[in-house]
């Protein structure tokens, strides 16, 4: 997989600059101090708040993400004829994940890192 090269995360919204904008105009959201505390984005509109929030989680989905294709990827070298894989995660509780789900993930992932559209 290709190295990513947006700001690293954390992202959080900045509720202070909020508050000194005023609710209803927009949220702003930025990396921590350690990645000198620039903004990455600002969200608008009605859903505002509800965006922001998608926003600010954009870095630990991409990591998630990133280990989901990294285990689907060994599933489907593994098992290549399998169209699905049915996964235990505890005693009552079973998923099943299509190989599709790994190329939308996959896809995903290249979309975030800008090597598709």
């Amino acid at each position: 997989m290709t190295e990513s090269k947006f700001t690293s995360g954390p992202w959080e919204i900045d509720w202070p600059a909020v508050a000194a904008l005023g609710k209803y105009e927009r949220v702003l959201i930025g990396a921590d101090g350690r990645n000198g505390g620039i903004y990455v984005a600002h969200a608008f509109g009605p859903h505002r708040e509800a965006n922001a929030h998608l926003i600010a989680s954009a870095p630990d989905l991409f990591e998630a993400l990133e280990v989901f294709a990294r285990y689907g990827k060994v599933l489907l070298e593994k098992f290549p004829g399998n169209d699905g894989y049915a996964l235990e995660l505890g005693s009552d509780v079973a998923v099943e994940i299509r190989r599709d789900d790994f190329k939308k993930t996959i896809d995903a992932l290249a979309k975030a890192r800008g090597e598709s559209k």
